[in-house]
C-alpha cells in the first residue's frame, strides 16, 4: 500500500493507522489487512453529535 502525496511538496507521506490495538504504518501490515484496510470508511462526526456525547 503506498502513502498519499503530500499537497504541500508532493512527496509520499506514510499512512498510520490502528491494528489490533496498536498504531503501525500501513505498508507493514500483511497483505489481508491492507485490502481490509482499502474498504474502510471514513467519518466525519459533526460538532452537535460529540457534544451531545461527550458529557461534559
Amino acid at each position: 500500500m503506498e502513502g498519499k502525496e503530500s499537497k504541500t511538496c508532493g512527496q509520499k507521506t506514510e499512512v498510520y493507522s490502528r491494528i489490533v490495538g496498536y498504531f503501525r504504518p500501513v505498508q507493514n501490515w500483511n497483505a489481508g489487512k491492507q485490502e481490509e484496510f482499502k474498504d474502510r470508511r471514513d467519518y466525519k462526526l459533526g460538532q452537535a453529535f460529540l457534544l451531545k456525547t461527550c458529557g461534559c
